[in-house]
């Protein structure tokens, strides 16, 4: 069984950075309001209710959405909501105290301002997800030497009579759709070999590949080069994001080179949003797969030999 844990927050001190249009295009400079604790309550409970009612009876998930006061004030203690030291390192005391999850979503929501009584009030909310590599597991993951990663962060504002039903539908896709299923064995001209570990893949099903930098197998120099290669992209934008980006993958790379931080261990197993879409052309026999390449979710991805394969969610 996966324990999956959802936070769901709306903290005050977040709410200057994600005003800025330099990092999010989507709140166009609007002023976000932070939620009042009986209305965080309220979306917890129904959103709650949503998803133990969608998998009560399937074996697979453990669904944990703390809602007391002290549970709630110790998650935005230690709070997962960006990829800073303290961030990672928050991982082992939400490993600890919520009985070993294997994946943690926090999601931080908020409304904007109305500029009047009649305008349709909307949330915005974003979610950052942090997950257990469980091809990776050690003796050292009560000690904090945990294989954590993260896919990167997403935003969305919607009607608030849809607040609970968005999320619900958005984690009822991504639980029952996803699902680790062998590795890139061999690639060649944009055809892919993967060798499964499950064996009901089927011929035109849609997959995602992963790119996962394990530290132990080049994943420090691949994560550079990768970095490296968005940057050059990312120079012929004049967009605040893009520019935004360039000033971050810089910040990364100079951690990464001089090891500091959490990328000063080099046991570390991450992945991030640098993934890209395959389809399955045949089953060549009871292990391998053959897929095509069908989209980047940048043009700068590089897929490579071992990185992982999982079903492509549907949200």
């Amino acid at each position: 069984t996966q324990k999956v844990l959802f936070h769901l927050t709306s903290m005050n001190n977040y709410t200057s950075g994600f005003k800025k249009p330099i990092y999010y295009e989507t709140t166009k400079g609007r002023e976000l309001i932070a939620l009042s604790d009986d209305e965080l309550s309220s979306i917890r409970i129904n959103f709650e209710s949503m998803m133990l009612g969608e998998f009560f009876d399937i074996n697979k998930y453990e669904i944990i959405i703390p809602q007391s006061s002290e549970s709630i004030e110790f998650l935005n203690s230690y709070h997962l909501l960006d990829f800073s030291e303290e961030s990672f390192s928050n991982v082992k005391e939400n490993y600890k105290r919520f009985n070993k999850p294997n994946h943690i979503y926090y999601i931080n929501i908020y409304k904007y301002h109305k500029d009047n009584k009649h305008e349709i009030t909307t949330y915005f909310y974003n979610i950052i997800y942090w997950g257990e590599f469980t091809r990776y597991l050690n003796t050292k993951i009560n000690d904090g030497g945990m294989n954590w990663g993260t896919n990167g962060s997403y935003f969305s504002h919607v009607d608030i009579t849809e607040i609970e039903k968005e999320l619900y539908n958005k984690f009822r896709s991504r639980l029952n759709s996803r699902g680790y299923i062998g590795n890139i064995s061999r690639i060649k001209d944009n055809l892919f070999y993967i060798k499964l570990n499950n064996l009901n893949i089927k011929k035109n099903m849609l997959l995602q590949g992963i790119t996962e930098y394990d530290f132990k197998n080049k994943g420090r120099e691949h994560r550079i080069y990768d970095l490296t290669q968005a940057i050059k992209f990312l120079k012929n934008k004049n967009d605040s994001i893009g520019q935004s980006l360039i000033k971050n993958y810089n910040n990364e790379i100079i951690s990464l080179e001089q090891r500091t931080g959490f990328n000063r261990n080099n046991s570390r197993v991450f992945s991030t949003n640098f993934n890209y879409d395959l389809k399955v052309v045949d089953i060549l026999d009871d292990t391998t797969a053959f897929a095509k390449l069908v989209q980047l979710n940048y043009p700068y991805v590089k897929p490579r030999v071992g990185n992982p394969v999982i079903i492509k969610s549907k949200d």
